[in-house]
């Protein structure tokens, strides 16, 4: 009896085994398909994604020599500029945002309330929105520093690879409040009564007694910061458009009804915006929501989004639609005519790589899809320049 037991058990650990090394081979599978991709010339991975590499394909290592030596920046350097701003701008984050959340939850004064529903407020509303008044800052805003080069004290901007992190604060700052607020409620108060019985004052309370306690949400909200921080992809074109409102007086955001004042429908929309020349975002912003209706008073070309490299498109009608949306993507539309610039992750316009930009386009009639957009290199002031323009696309 003991004997059939065993042989049972042992036939269902091994077909446990082989169906997790089933699932673990296809899980791994796109991984190595990329791999495979990456011994091949451009044209055979978008002709023949899935084949072998064969004499015509295969370029050997040039892909890696040219993803190495491309660029203003070497690739070792933006890597590290890259890791640096991800792990400061995650690593502030989650300090700041979790002694606010500690305060704002366990002092139930006024004050402490409007900071939390502003933090709930910037989670609302496109980030963008909350991206035009940072970007500003950043571009405005000076700090003192000691320069142990010239001896003297000087001034840097919050739009360098060492500041920037501060600006990132400002656009993680709404999440992070929230997840750590919902958390510190479930935390007993009489645990931190305890502590300040036996002679702790705030700081230690919070740092031996409360942040211990943190570190499920810390992980949670580490990770999601990080993967938002190191994918910040849209850089180019929000620059761009930050600066054509900065210097032609134009507005960054703008309702449908401003570009089309004799649509009835789109003066009622709300939740809708025109983000610079050529795009419309429409966020999906309820809880659980598989997807949204949506307005558009023109034909414009969806990009569903989930990162630089991995989006569906899909050409839509003028008039009312309803469009899916999984948690992990973004929906961009892009008005017919426009092409948005869309790079590797950099921390500034310095560090772009402008070899590799790709254009999201959606073509007019004739066929023809363009984008201004603006360039510098992030230290000096010349910024109204007129070489610092060009124009991408084609006819």
């Amino acid at each position: 009896m003991q004997t059939n037991l065993a042989k049972k058990h042992e036939r269902s650990k091994m077909a446990l085994t082989v169906a997790f090394a089933v699932i673990c081979i296809v899980y791994v599978l796109p991984i190595l398909i990329v791999l495979m991709n990456s011994f091949k010339s451009n044209a055979a991975v978008n002709t023949e994604t899935f084949a072998l590499p064969n004499e015509n394909s295969f370029v050997g290592l040039q892909n890696y020599i040219k993803g190495m030596t491309f660029g203003n920046y070497p690739f070792i350097k933006a890597v590290l500029y890259s890791l640096f701003i991800t792990l400061a701008s995650s690593a502030l984050i989650l300090l700041c945002t979790s002694m606010a959340a500690w305060y704002v939850s366990r002092v139930g004064s006024l004050v402490s309330k409007i900071i939390y529903y502003l933090c709930v407020f910037s989670m609302v509303v496109p980030f963008q929105m909350v991206m035009f008044t940072l970007s500003r800052t950043a571009e405005q805003v000076k700090l003192p520093y000691f320069s142990f080069t010239s001896m003297a004290f000087a001034k840097i901007g919050l739009n360098t690879p060492w500041t920037i992190p501060i600006v990132y604060l400002g656009f993680g700052a709404g999440l992070a409040v929230f997840m750590f607020s919902g958390f510190v409620k479930t935390i007993p108060l009489e645990i931190e009564e305890a502590a300040v019985i036996d002679g702790c004052g705030p700081l230690r309370t919070f740092f031996l007694v409360v942040l211990p306690m943190m570190k499920p949400t810390f992980i949670s909200v580490g990770v999601l910061e990080i993967m938002w921080v190191w994918n910040d992809f849209l850089l180019p074109y929000l620059y761009s458009e930050f600066m054509k409102a900065a210097l032609e007086n134009t507005s960054y955001f703008r309702p449908l009804g401003f570009d089309f004042p004799a649509d009835p429908d789109a003066r009622e929309v709300q939740d809708q915006l025109l983000l610079g020349e050529g795009v419309m975002v429409a966020p999906v912003y309820t809880q659980n929501a598989s997807g949204r209706h949506v307005y558009l008073p023109e034909s414009m070309k969806l990009y569903r989004v989930r990162s630089v490299d991995d989006y569906d498109t899909e050409l839509l009608p003028a008039g009312h639609h309803y469009v899916r949306c999984a948690l992990d993507e973004v929906l961009l539309f892009i008005r017919p005519g426009h092409a948005v610039p869309v790079a590797r992750p950099a921390s500034c316009t310095a560090q772009l790589d402008e070899t590799g930009l790709t254009l999201w386009a959606c073509p007019d009639e004739s066929g023809s899809a363009r984008c201004r957009m603006y360039t510098d290199d992030g230290e000096t002031s010349d910024f109204a320049a007129p070489e610092h323009w060009k124009v991408l696309g084609s006819n």
